[in-house]
């Protein structure tokens, strides 16, 4: 883009692997994530901090090779069928990544400085192979409460649900009281603070 004869049919389009298109793509810093027609998320880009929900730091789509057919899916791991969880949707921190499950189910990924990832601690996740993102838990958002709808910011450190009887939580950085709490005080970075505690 910043030199002339780099764009429109010299720009390449990006490969998402045979077969797949993006249905909603998400950016948080350095790192993006696509929502794909079959229901599944490849993410590529910076993973310092494990964003990119594939086990390792290593950064993706710098190096030849990369993207396609080899970039992997992120494992969100299985619903209690024994099947692969589908994402409905995705939304981007800063330096992490939310998915809306049809179980109805949400799992965050990456950076959790302030809780954002909503499991009651400050430990990144899916950032090493001891921390597979298939085995961190789904966020508890309280008894009989199912998330329709997720949003976050690209440069922000915390996520909020909208669920089916029109309530809204929020959890994460609360540094200006973003989480519409009163407080200044983060939520999901301790045990006890998500589910009816929220």
């Amino acid at each position: 883009g910043p030199a002339p004869g780099q764009m429109g049919d010299n720009l390449p389009a990006i490969d998402l692997g045979t077969g797949l298109y993006a249905i909603k793509v998400v950016n948080g810093q350095g790192a993006m994530c696509a929502l794909l027609n079959n229901n599944k998320i490849k993410c590529w880009g910076q993973n310092s901090l494990g964003q990119l929900g594939l086990g390792d730091t290593n950064n993706r789509g710098d190096q030849p090779g990369e993207m396609g057919d080899n970039l992997p899916f992120v494992d969100l791991g299985d619903d209690t069928d024994g099947l692969p969880y589908e994402a409905l949707d995705i939304v981007a921190g800063q330096y992490s990544f939310c998915a809306l499950l049809r179980s109805g189910n949400v799992k965050c990924w990456g950076a959790n400085f302030f809780g954002q990832l909503g499991i009651g601690n400050t430990i990144n996740q899916a950032d090493d192979p001891a921390r597979p993102l298939s085995a961190i838990p789904s966020v508890d958002f309280g008894t009989g409460l199912t998330p329709v709808d997720l949003h976050s910011g690209s440069d922000a450190n915390h996520t909020c649900a909208i669920f089916e009887d029109g309530r809204m939580k929020c959890w994460g950085q609360n540094v200006f009281g973003q989480l519409g709490l009163g407080d200044t005080t983060d939520r999901g970075a301790s045990p006890g603070q998500m589910g009816d505690n929220l």
